[in-house]
């Protein structure tokens, strides 16, 4: 903690990383760059010869043997605190540590890029197993309107014939009309020939002639309509037949493909929501699009078992993770222990907002652990500051 005062004889730097925004200044006091050092000022920017370390080394070798003004010296730590108060003539911290007690000094540290390496590589797992569930769902989706288009079109060939078979009905009945008349015409004209044969002949034959006419001119017309009725019934018939074969091209495609059963999966796609099976039980989250960012790490988290999101009074899963919910306490400690994989203890926690409640053996095993954001007096289910959420996981 470079924000106070500490009286020094002799400081040696190793893999320190000083993440305040102005670097500490070490020039021309008894200290030593031992390597990996960020945002330490050891060496004077414009110099020339030799080494910026060898000099720092040769600058407090003086200090140590009563050079260079022989007085202690500070180090500015940027934040406006008391700076460090060097003392010469001690000896160097190196030369007072064991083999054993330098590799184990220098084990315990990790470098920044590491850490952001693995987070790297497990933020691109993530992704990629959320792009596989993308191209599922994408395929589920084409499928379920291929579906819907082959519904449409049995709907569209139903309407088709039903109402070709309601047009030939039509036809028919108009035809055994006409011919009803023309019987009922040809009964007439024998009862009028017969009539006429009682008149004179000269009458007789003239209506017979008039009357000839009359139902010739009817019979034509009768034909020539009955013509294009049979006419049009023939084309009927050849289109029926052209719709009927493509109607089979279609099923024999659609015979060729997997049917899409109507599932909860299905629904979910439809809707663009985020669909898992959690504990045997399919589960639809109404609050978790598929396309939003935060998609893929509530997948995550839902598959490892981490978080599963609310439940009801009867412990099922009512479809809601709570993604615009704030993150108390007690959650976020429940979700960094169901990550590690560790044992819940019996007994009863000091805290008195987690007795009695689902996060009771968690806030438990926290003080066994010594967490120190869990305090007796924290109320575990108010939400969560940031710094706590990190100090938690960490």
């Amino acid at each position: 903690d470079p924000q106070v005062t500490r009286t020094l004889s002799y400081v040696d730097i190793q893999d320190s990383w000083n993440m305040n925004a102005t670097a500490i200044d070490c020039i021309g006091l008894n200290c030593t760059d031992s390597g990996n050092n960020t945002n330490w000022t050891f060496v004077a920017a414009a110099s020339t010869g030799g080494t910026g370390n060898n000099r720092a080394r040769q600058r407090n070798a003086e200090a140590a043997s009563g050079g260079g003004g022989g007085g202690g010296g500070s180090v500015s730590t940027g934040t406006g605190a008391t700076p460090f108060v060097f003392v010469p003539n001690y000896a160097p911290l190196a030369t007072r540590l064991t083999e054993a007690q330098r590799k184990a000094r220098e084990g315990s540290l990790a470098l920044p890029t590491e850490t952001a390496r693995r987070i790297l590589e497990i933020r691109e797992a993530l992704i990629t197993r959320f792009e596989g569930i993308r191209e599922e769902s994408d395929r589920l989706i084409a499928e379920e309107e291929d579906r819907d288009q082959e519904l449409a079109e049995k709907r569209e060939a139903d309407r088709l014939t039903l109402a070709e078979k309601q047009r030939e009905d039509r036809i028919a009945s108009r035809i055994d009309a006409y011919r009803t008349e023309i019987a009922r015409l040809e009964e007439e004209r024998k009862d009028l020939a017969a009539q006429y044969e009682e008149r004179r002949e000269e009458r007789l034959a003239q209506a017979i002639a008039l009357k000839k006419q009359e139902m010739l001119a009817k019979e034509v017309a009768l034909q020539k309509e009955q013509e294009a009725l049979q006419k049009e019934q023939e084309e009927n018939r050849k289109e029926r037949e052209q719709r009927i074969a493509a109607q089979q091209e279609t099923k024999n495609a659609v015979a060729q493909r997997k049917p899409v059963a109507v599932t909860t999966e299905a629904v979910a796609l439809r809707r663009n929501r985020l669909f898992l099976v959690v504990d045997a039980s399919p589960v639809l989250y109404k609050d978790v699009p598929l396309d939003a960012w935060y998609a893929p790490y509530v997948a995550y988290v839902i598959e490892e078992n981490i978080a599963t999101g609310y439940a009801d009074a009867a412990g099922k899963l009512k479809g809601e993770f709570g993604v615009e919910n704030p993150v108390t306490y007690a959650e976020i400690l429940k979700m960094a222990y169901e990550a590690a994989g560790k044992d819940l203890p019996g007994g009863v926690p000091r805290n008195n907002s987690a007795k009695g409640s689902w996060a009771s053996a968690y806030v438990k095993l926290a003080e066994d652990d010594h967490l120190a954001v869990f305090t007796p007096a924290l109320d575990v289910n108010t939400p969560a500051t940031r710094g706590a959420v990190i100090q938690t996981i960490l």
